[in-house]
């Protein structure tokens, strides 16, 4: 499944991530690519608690992308 990833520029060595499918699921990381990676971890790791809960998954996003905010 594939969902849509925004991640936030706090500083210059500073961002955070989050996906809007699954607000639980949430990143960090000095470089885009760290809070990247860390936020699709995050996402899986919620996934993987709400199937082993019997929690209802969200459905998938029909166009996921990555989108970067500049705050």
């Amino acid at each position: 499944m594939l969902y849509s990833i925004i991640i936030r520029q706090r500083t210059s060595y500073h961002y955070v991530g989050s996906c809007p499918f699954i607000p639980e699921a949430q990143g960090e990381g000095k470089t885009f690519d760290e809070c990247l990676n860390n936020t699709r971890q995050s996402v899986e790791k919620c996934l993987e608690e709400r199937r082993e809960n019997g929690e209802e998954i969200p459905e998938e996003d029909p166009a996921p992308q990555v989108i970067l905010v500049y705050s």
